[in-house]
């Protein structure tokens, strides 16, 4: 009776308690189990797999029915590992749409979510500038613009470094304007006060323009037309009323002269 019941009884004490079926990437949970059987040095094929179905979701366990109720003799917790993710699995296509609409910054490094990134791509190869080109679609725009100067031949990992001394600084910048309220109002005020003395500057520039006569005012108040220094003789002709001495012509009728002496 003992012998019968020996088998379940160290079965049952080698039974792990395991995280929580993670169905978004069974594969990283998968890599957690591992982890955790060796560490309580769990070898045996049967100990693994009753562990791994205490840890099933109800979901799950519909999903391998078939497996459980006809339990392989021979590698267990391999067929059932297996079948998990092959049925529970995401195609390449996925993957990608994963990484284009599932995956944000949010509270995130750059760093860390590029790690999430190529967790989430699990065994599936991407070039690393395709993976390089989505990871940076999901950065801020101010981010990509200092990622821009740095060669293409750097390694994805470096190029990550440096996206998170650049976050970093965005965010202690931020981090100051909010801890200071007035920062905000004060730079404001400084514009209004600047732009209130150009104003007084372009009015004053305007009021000296008014005041002051155009250089063509000036030249026209000081040049007499020639109808201004006419003199009014008797008996002279257009030309020396307008011009004087200096009339180069003259009509045979003038009296310029006479006039000139008469006066």
């Amino acid at each position: 009776m003992a012998e019968s019941t020996e088998p379940e009884m160290n079965l049952s004490a080698t039974l792990v308690q395991l995280p929580p079926y993670n169905p978004v990437n069974p594969r990283s949970w998968f890599i957690q189990l591992e982890a955790i059987f060796a560490a309580r040095r769990v070898v045996r094929q049967d100990s693994k797999y009753a562990s791994v179905v205490q840890a099933l979701p109800p979901s799950m366990v519909e999903e391998v029915e078939d497996i459980l109720l006809n339990t392989p003799e021979q590698l267990p917790y391999t067929w059932l590992k297996e079948a998990i993710l092959k049925r529970t699995g995401r195609s390449d296509e996925d993957l990608i749409r994963d990484l284009f609409s599932n995956v944000t910054l949010g509270d995130r490094t750059p760093s860390q979510i590029l790690r999430l990134m190529k967790s989430r791509r699990g065994n599936n190869s991407m070039a690393e500038p395709i993976l390089r080109g989505l990871w940076m679609d999901r950065l801020p725009q101010n981010i990509t613009q200092v990622l821009a100067l740095v060669p293409v031949e750097t390694p994805l990992e470096k190029v990550a470094d440096s996206a998170d001394k650049t976050y970093s600084q965005a965010h202690q910048r931020i981090h100051q304007v909010e801890s200071d309220p007035g920062h905000r109002s004060r730079r404001l005020e400084d514009e209004l006060t600047q732009l209130r003395a150009e104003l007084r500057e372009l009015k004053l520039s305007l009021r000296q323009r008014q005041r002051s006569p155009t250089p063509h005012t000036r030249n026209r108040s000081r040049t007499r037309s020639p109808s201004q220094g006419r003199r009014n003789l008797p008996g002279t002709c257009w030309y020396h009323q307008s011009f004087g001495d200096r009339a180069r012509k003259y009509q045979p009728s003038c009296n310029y002269n006479k006039a000139q002496g008469n006066e």
